[in-house]
């Protein structure tokens, strides 16, 4: 029979799953990539492979296309951590990369099957590997920081250490032949405005001559085509291209002087046609990606229009009319008519807030006007592009989303605010005190606050965003965020920032906003911050954030949530957990049942916030810190990584459970870890201990279709239900299965539970 604990348990089988959104961010299921770095094409051909880093889970540092990068593929790799990729036919292919950002080294993989398996190979060395090439299948270069340089004659197998001086920094590679070779980047020893170098052998590497060239920066982008022409440009913000035609003797600068900002790839199809790659020199979202074409050689250029804003890492052009451009964020950008129109096959979509208006009307928003929207409770989304957020080459960053009703709300950000009153059919620009509109609330059309976090400052408005007024608060009380529970009672959480010790702060108004008092708040903690809170009515919320230092000494942060059933008027410190980040959201249904998220992980209470149960760990840290809201018990929604929104699903069946009573109710739960999964996942069946044996205990895999593609049988040699199977992610045949969504069903007896699984390759 079940028991109470049985039902407790049976609740917090509820799981979280991907909302099927139409974007693909740089952590979203076909390429989880935070920066995508190289990518590469066999001249006219449409087969292609991409290089990328992060998250360490996985495994799928190369993708491949057979289409000219309309799909991709991820492959497994025995290395998360390529920085390059090249390919010399269609089975030899070779990635360059290292132990990227932490404990660099350098690292070679080798395919010779087109990337269906990879073989890896850490060469001498402490630093990382920025570049590779190869003229045939045996004979090839790498190389990367602090002078590291290696040649092969064998196809990889094996290396030999061509160590330069250790203050050259080396991003780049071309070989015409087996003497004759360029490398650029620069020499760490010299001043950064002129420390950019391109560097030549004549005898396979084994010694180089720095080449004459203008002073400039860091040059990344450089491509010969043959042993005479060849074109830079260095990694400035306005830029000058120059290109050769004697193999590097002499070089002649365009005549369009100013390209950028700061360039960091070139690609010519031929002679003629080639494209330069811009945007920034770091790993996350820096600068703006732009393009550049020419179809006379390199002497004038032209600015295309780039449909993003990330720094774009790498170019190929797989002929004058066919190129594809990679960058951070996971982004891909394709051209089919010569770059007169470029689009996104992965545009690496940050969002940054949800928000649910109800269980149907659902508004999500992030980098580079991204705004979607749901209005049958997540079963489908919208991208509402075009709405006139746009402006110049540049797009404004929304920061957060609020909607009073499905049709009147409000978008704020680094660029403005706006406001609809059409369900974002159209918006009007409102006037902003501030550069950035980051924390909405509203309780009427008229009466709003926000917070500009960077500043900590905290504005208000009485008439729906077109005036702001700012209030008048220490300058070390810095604010995080805010909320209402209806137009008088409101509270503010953030930072009293004392001599740099934080420590948590708490603001109520009882009269909209006209007069504000702090509320104490006592902690374990010698340093604390709060970073969100949320009220289910005018006695009970909640405030989540951070603490470190706690008696007796502790040095490691720690996610803490406060609770108050009075109003504010005492705070109780109630749950602590020792977690890699900070919690950063909370969203409670009512007085007992809510969440609280960290970047990697979501945690349940069901007690009004006195325990958590982890409900969601993801194998990878958010590049944005997520946000949930709540509805109520049944539906809420995350915002999670870039371009992935989570919804809640109870516990499928869980009232058809609790309401069995007889000695055949044997399943009590269903429980997979880890979920997503990449290699493997563990199922793990909680049942209930009933002496009885049974004829039919099965667990299944089904695909999004309802074919089988794998069963286990559960009864062992003495007819024992096993506890847990593991499943690797292929079918019955053994093939693997591609990345989507796939249902375990469990039957013991006459029962059966089903739970949902997440296989990303």
């Amino acid at each position: 029979m079940f028991s109470i604990a049985s039902v407790l348990l049976l609740a917090l089988f509820a799981e979280w799953r991907p909302s099927l959104i139409p974007l693909r961010g740089g952590m979203g299921n076909e390429i989880p990539y935070i920066r995508t770095c190289d990518v590469y094409f066999l001249k006219e051909t449409q087969k292609g492979w991409i290089a990328g880093f992060w998250p360490q889970w996985s495994r799928n540092s190369i993708s491949h296309t057979t289409d000219g990068g309309k799909t991709w593929v991820p492959q497994e790799t025995p290395s998360y951590k390529a920085l390059r990729v090249f390919f010399i036919n269609e089975k030899y292919g070779w990635a360059a990369g290292g132990g990227y950002p932490i404990d660099p080294c350098p690292i070679v993989m080798r395919t010779t099957d087109g990337g269906e398996t990879w073989t890896e190979q850490i060469l001498p060395g402490k630093h990382n590997l920025w570049a590779i090439h190869f003229i045939d299948p045996l004979c090839g270069w790498t190389a990367g920081l602090y002078g590291l340089l290696f040649h092969t004659i064998d196809g990889g197998i094996t290396w030999e250490s061509l160590q330069q001086n250790e203050n050259w920094m080396i991003a780049n590679l071309f070989f015409a032949n087996h003497l004759t070779g360029w490398a650029s980047g620069y020499d760490a020893s010299e001043p950064h405005d002129t420390r950019g170098r391109i560097w030549k052998t004549i005898d396979g590497g084994q010694n180089w001559t720095q080449l004459s060239v203008p002073l400039s920066e860091d040059i990344f982008a450089m491509f010969f085509i043959d042993s005479l022409k060849g074109w830079f440009a260095p990694a400035s913000y306005s830029s000058t291209p120059y290109y050769t035609t004697d193999g590097g003797s002499t070089w002649n600068p365009s005549v369009t002087t100013s390209v950028g900002p700061f360039p960091t790839t070139i690609s010519f199809a031929d002679s003629l046609n080639g494209w330069i790659g811009c945007g920034g020199i770091g790993i996350g979202r820096e600068g703006w990606g732009a393009i550049w074409h020419t179809s006379d050689g390199g002497r004038i250029w032209t600015r295309q229009h780039c449909p993003t804003s990330h720094t774009l890492w790498s170019v190929s052009a797989l002929n004058a009319n066919e190129a594809c451009a990679v960058g951070c964020m996971g982004t891909i950008l394709r051209t089919e008519d010569g770059g007169n129109n470029w689009v996104y096959e992965n545009n690496g979509d940050i969002l940054c807030r949800i928000h649910a208006v109800d269980s149907s009307h659902i508004w999500a928003c992030g980098l580079n006007s991204l705004l979607i929207r749901s209005e049958n409770g997540g079963n489908s989304w919208e991208v509402m592009t075009d709405s006139g957020f746009g402006y110049g080459l540049t797009f404004p960053d929304f920061r957060d989303v609020f909607f009073l009703t499905p049709d009147i709300g409000w978008i704020g950000g680094v660029g403005g605010l706006y406001h609809t009153r059409d369900g974002g059919q159209t918006w009007e620009t409102k006037p902003y005190p501030h550069f950035s509109c980051e924390k909405l609330e509203f309780v009427d059309t008229l009466h709003g606050w926000n917070i500009n976090t960077g500043y900590g400052s905290l504005f208000y408005t009485i008439d729906g965003g077109t005036t702001w007024g700012i209030y008048d608060f220490p300058y070390n009380w810095l604010f995080n965020n805010l909320d209402f529970v209806d137009p008088e009672c409101g509270w503010a959480v953030g930072v009293l920032d004392s001599h740099l010790i934080p420590h948590p702060l708490v603001i109520h108004t009882t009269d909209g906003g006209e007069t504000w008092t702090r509320q104490p708040v006592s902690t374990s903690f010698t340093m604390c911050g709060l970073y969100a809170c949320h009220f289910v009515s005018r006695t009970t919320g909640w405030a989540v954030g951070h603490g470190y230092g706690r008696r007796p000494f502790e040095t490691q942060s720690q996610g803490v949530v406060f609770r108050t059933t009075n109003g504010g008027e005492s705070w109780e410190e109630v749950f602590t957990v020792q977690i890699e980040y900070d919690f950063c959201s909370v969203g409670f249904a009512d007085s007992l049942e809510g969440w609280v998220l960290s970047s990697w992980r979501i945690y349940h209470s069901t007690d009004g916030g006195m325990s958590f149960e982890m409900e969601f760990g993801w194998p990878g840290m958010a590049t944005s810190p997520p946000w949930i809201t709540a509805v109520d018990n049944r539906h809420a929604w995350v915002g999670w990584f870039d371009g992935c929104i989570l919804e809640y699903v109870p516990s499928p069946g869980v009232d058809e459970e609790v309401t069995k009573s007889s000695p055949t109710s044997t399943i009590i739960g269903l429980k997979v870890v880890p979920n997503p999964f990449n290699r493997t996942v563990e199922i793990r069946i909680q049942k209930s201990d009933i002496w009885q044996y049974f004829s039919i205990a099965t667990l299944q895999i089904y695909d999004l279709t309802g074919r089988l593609v794998k069963s286990f049988p559960l009864l062992d040699s003495r007819y024992s239900i096993l506890n847990s199977v593991t499943w690797d992610g292929t079918d019955e045949s053994g093939n693997r299965l591609p990345s989507g969504i796939y249902f375990c069903k469990l039957r013991i007896g006459d029962n059966s539970l089903t739970k949902q699984l997440l296989l990303l390759r």
